[in-house]
């Protein structure tokens, strides 16, 4: 057994013997190889508020417009989503609690995707900001959130 690097003081022997992602290891193990795998390593979320003006609720109606409108951008940006239902509550400028409830939509992409497109997406943002009467906007990039105000 002779692999790449082992005995050579290149550090390289433990990288030889096990695959670096263990996910991967034991998808391989169940048959599943590592060509039928692709990542998307690159998450945005949009959180659309139910809200106008800072404390007006938006009839179902037109929320519902909203999320139709953000989960069809963002998979003609991204290529797909997945939306969820969430309740959140934000302060707004004068220290007021304002409870909210909103629908989060996500999308995965590949790095290549995000760096063509993230200024369509920045102008999408803007764009909603303006025609919803927001502060600002909730956007979710790599597990952190920005507020686009």
């Amino acid at each position: 057994m002779n692999r790449k690097g082992i005995g050579k003081n290149k550090g390289q022997g433990y990288k030889n013997i096990l695959p670096q992602d263990s996910f991967i290891h034991e998808l391989n193990r169940r048959g599943i190889k590592k060509k039928d795998i692709f990542m998307l390593p690159i998450q945005t979320a949009i959180i659309v508020p139910s809200t106008t003006d800072k404390d007006k609720f938006i009839s179902k109606r037109d929320f519902n417009k909203r999320l139709r409108n953000t989960r069809t951008e963002m998979s003609d940006l991204f290529g797909g989503y997945t939306s969820v239902e969430s309740v959140g509550e934000f302060t707004d400028k004068d220290g007021n609690k304002i409870p909210e409830p909103n629908n989060t939509v996500i999308a995965y992409t590949n790095k290549e995707t995000f760096q063509d497109k993230k200024d369509e997406f920045s102008e999408f943002i803007k764009k909603k900001k303006k025609e919803w009467k927001q502060e600002s906007i909730g956007v979710i990039i790599e597990n952190d959130l920005f507020f686009v105000g």
